[in-house]
């Protein structure tokens, strides 16, 4: 659906409870959701684009490991129609997950220089904290997790796609003896748990997703962080959503509208530089 250039971003969107929606303009933190609130079952329906049964696993394999994370839909200058409309396959898409949800959210929009800065600035320079009370009996294992921030991978054929992934990791670990330092063990652990969560079929392509998170590189089951619903990442506060929408009006979201908000948003920016400076 997507080349991901950089340079055809302009912004992200996402679906907000109310009670929640403000807090997105300024933003101090980021609620991490447990990944067991998005499992879905054999019997999810194709419109709903959240549960997904194969959440945290590969096609056999799968993590076992806590993990939270927050999700965003990139908008891109081809997510846009001739006419400079959303594509009505990705606003009818993403209205009618939420009516799977039973919700009717509002949506917040963020330019792409805001989430930029919120990565670059905030989450690059951060690690998550493995708080000692929530840890029963971990061996090895380190004080502090990276944030992950990755867009979802969308192979065409899951199903192999996923088999010659279990493969390379048996081979290049499983199999293998463990005789390196076991903080590069952890790692290993833990890039595997990204790339199990950040690969979805191809039905979810629609979403063009993007993912901030973390994976805890110990099984659930040694850990009562697996109880918790969710967990907050906290950093100074930035100016980051900088419009609310409706949802009935996705589907007359237009590119001029939002290439018009990221100006405005990149002149506010330069005149609160150009303050600083004085």
């Amino acid at each position: 659906m997507n080349t991901r250039n950089p340079k055809d971003f302009l912004g992200f969107i996402k679906f907000v409870d109310d009670q929640y929606i403000h807090d997105f303009f300024n933003l101090g933190s980021l609620w991490l959701s447990n990944y067991r609130c998005f499992i879905g079952n054999k019997h999810t329906s194709e419109e709903d684009l959240i549960n997904d049964e194969f959440e945290g696993k590969l096609y056999k394999l799968q993590t076992d490991m806590p993990a939270f994370f927050t999700c965003f839909t990139l908008i891109e200058k081809n997510s846009f129609d001739e006419h400079g409309i959303l594509k009505d396959n990705i606003s009818s898409a993403l209205i009618d997950s939420e009516k799977c949800m039973n919700k009717n959210r509002n949506f917040v929009y963020i330019p792409k220089e805001n989430m930029k800065l919120l990565i670059d600035n905030r989450l690059n320079n951060m690690r998550a904290l493995i708080m000692p009370e929530k840890i029963n009996k971990i061996n090895e294992s380190p004080n502090y997790v990276d944030i992950f921030t990755k867009f979802i991978n969308y192979p065409k054929n899951y199903k192999h796609y996923m088999e010659r992934k279990e493969q390379k990791l048996f081979t290049e670990f499983c199999n293998k003896s463990n005789n390196h330092k076991a903080i590069k063990k952890i790692e290993k652990i833990e890039k595997i748990g990204w790339d199990m969560f950040c690969t979805k079929p191809d039905r979810f392509e629609v979403q063009n997703e993007l993912r901030i998170g973390i994976v805890f590189p110990f099984k659930e089951e040694d850990s009562q962080i697996t109880n918790q619903n969710g967990i907050p990442i906290s950093f100074n506060t930035i100016t980051f959503a900088t419009k609310k929408f409706s949802q009935s009006s996705l589907k007359n979201l237009n590119i001029i509208d939002l290439q018009n908000l990221n100006k405005e948003n990149l002149n506010k920016e330069k005149k609160n530089e150009e303050g600083f400076k004085k």
